[in-house]
C-alpha cells in the first residue's frame, strides 16, 4: 500500500494529488473492466445447472485390466438436486448410465462411483456425461454437462527415448510435479547433447532451498528386456565451492505410483560434469561438458506397468541439464522368453526357504534385493535346473529374486513370512 505515512495520523490515509492522477490513470488505462464490473452485485444463481466437476478415479495410470470410475457431481442451481443420472464410456464405446439419488444442496458435492469397466492395455479415454437432472433434460449450462479423462492402461512398449526437440513440453505422456509453483523443469533451447533442445531446471534463478520438482516419463512395460536400463546425458555445474549442492535422483514404482524406491542419486561433485566443479555465473554447458548417466532397471524386469521419474531438490545452486533420455535393453527372443517365462519360485509366501526351478533354464547366479532395491544377499549355482535359497537370515518382507540364467535375467518377487 502506497500511502502518506510521513504525515499525521489524520491524514495518514490519504493520497496525494499524483498518486491519484496515477490510479485514476490505471484504472481508465489497463483496468477499464472493473469500473463496470458486477462483482459488487449478487451472484445470479440459476434454478437448475448441474455439473461434472472432475474425475477422481482413474488417475492417468491404471495397472489393471478394468476401470471403476468415480466421479465429482456437483449442485450449480438454487434448487437441490434430488436425481440425476449419468451416462459413462471408454473411448467411442458404447454408454452406460447410473442413476444417483440423494439431496445435494446448492454448491453441494457428491462423490459418486459408478460401475467397473474392462479396458485394454494402451491409451484411452473416460467420458462423463450428465443425460437428466431432476426429472429435466437441459440445465442452464451444457458447458459443465461432459468431463473428459485420458488414462493409460499399462505401460507403454520400449523403446523409449526422448530428445526434447518438439516445442511442446512436457512431451506427450510425460508429467511435471511442481508443488511450490515454483520455478521447475522446463524446455530451453540454449543447450543440448544433440539436437537443439534439452530439458533443465534453472536453479541458477530458483531463490529457494529444499524445493522438489519432478519430471516424470510415461508409464513403461518392461517385461520385454532381459535387462532394461535407463540412460540419458547430464550436465550440471555447481555455484559455489561451498557444501551446498543441487541432487538429483530416479525413482520407481511398480504399483502405480503408491511406493517408489530410489535408483539413482548424485549431488556435489558427484553430480557435476565441468571442470572446475562450479563457476559462479549461470552455467550454460558447451559440447563436452555432458556425462552419460545409465542406471540398471533389470531389478524391475518383470513390471508390466513401471513409473519412473527424475527427482530434483534444489539448493540454489546452478542449473541442471537432461538431455537424450531413453530407456531400453536387450529385447527377448521367443526361445529366450520362454525359458524366462518358465522359471518358478515356490513356496511363495515363504517362511524362509524357496525352490528356483525351471524345465529349460539354468540358474547361474541369485541376487537377493530388499524394498529399496538393495541387494543383501547372493548366491552362485553349479549348472543345474533346481536352485534352492535360503533366506533365513532375512527379517520378514517382500524381496526381488534376480535370477541369472544363460538364457537370460528374470525377477520375481517373494513374501517373507514367518
Amino acid at each position: 500500500m502506497n500511502y502518506m505515512d510521513y504525515t499525521h495520523d489524520a491524514c495518514m490515509n490519504l493520497f496525494t494529488q499524483g498518486q491519484k492522477t496515477v490510479m485514476q490513470s490505471s484504472l481508465s488505462r489497463y483496468r477499464a473492466g472493473l469500473l463496470t464490473s458486477p462483482g459488487c452485485q449478487p451472484v445470479q444463481i440459476p434454478a437448475l445447472d448441474a455439473a461434472v466437476q472432475g474425475i477422481i478415479s482413474p488417475a492417468y495410470v491404471v495397472c489393471e485390466n478394468q476401470v471403476a470410475p468415480v466421479v465429482v457431481l456437483k449442485n450449480l442451481g438454487s434448487q437441490p438436486l434430488t436425481w440425476v443420472q449419468i451416462a459413462y464410456r471408454i473411448d467411442n464405446g458404447p454408454s452406460q448410465t447410473v442413476d444417483w439419488s440423494g439431496a445435494l444442496a446448492t454448491f453441494g458435492t457428491a462423490t459418486v462411483a459408478l460401475p467397473s469397466l474392462p479396458v485394454t492395455a494402451g491409451a484411452h479415454t473416460l467420458t462423463v456425461s450428465i443425460v437428466s437432472r431432476n426429472g429435466v433434460a437441459t440445465d442452464a449450462s451444457s458447458a459443465n454437462d461432459q468431463y473428459v479423462t485420458a488414462f493409460q492402461v499399462q505401460g507403454l512398449g520400449l523403446p523409449l527415448t526422448q530428445g526434447f526437440e518438439s516445442p511442446v513440453f512436457p512431451p506427450e505422456g510425460w508429467r511435471v510435479q511442481n508443488p511450490d509453483y515454483g520455478v521447475t523443469w522446463s524446455r530451453t533451447t540454449r543447450a543440448a547433447k544433440a539436437g537443439a533442445a534439452s530439458a533443465y531446471l534453472q536453479n541458477y534463478d530458483y531463490d529457494a532451498a529444499g524445493q522438489v520438482d519432478e519430471l516424470v516419463l510415461p508409464p513403461l512395460n518392461l517385461t520385454s528386456r532381459t535387462a532394461p536400463v535407463l540412460t540419458f546425458q547430464l550436465a550440471y555445474s555447481l555455484y559455489s565451492s561451498s557444501d551446498y549442492s543441487d541432487t538429483l535422483e530416479v525413482w520407481v514404482s511398480t504399483d502405480c505410483g503408491v511406493n517408489y524406491q530410489r535408483v539413482y542419486q548424485k549431488f556435489g561433485r558427484s553430480l557435476t560434469t565441468t571442470t572446475p566443479h562450479y563457476t559462479d555465473k549461470e552455467f550454460v554447458p558447451t559440447a563436452n561438458q555432458w556425462r552419460l548417466e545409465t542406471v540398471d532397471l533389470s531389478a524391475f524386469a518383470n513390471t508390466a506397468t513401471a513409473l519412473v521419474k527424475f527427482r530434483h531438490v534444489t539448493e540454489y545452486e546452478n542449473n541442471l541439464y537432461l538431455d537424450d533420455v531413453k530407456v531400453d535393453g536387450v529385447p527377448l527372443g521367443t526361445a529366450e522368453e520362454q525359458a524366462l517365462q518358465a522359471l518358478q519360485v515356490a513356496p511363495n509366501p515363504t517362511t524362509g526357504l524357496v525352490q528356483i526351478t525351471s524345465p529349460v533354464a539354468n540358474v547361474e547366479r541369485v541376487q537377493v534385493l530388499d524394498a529399496v532395491g538393495k541387494v543383501v544377499q547372493e548366491a552362485s549355482y553349479s549348472q543345474g535346473k533346481l536352485a534352492q535359497l535360503s533366506l533365513a537370515n532375512q527379517p520378514n518382507g517382500i524381496y526381488l529374486l534376480r535370477l541369472v540364467t544363460p538364457k537370460g535375467v528374470v525377477v520375481r518377487r517373494v513374501l517373507l513370512m514367518r
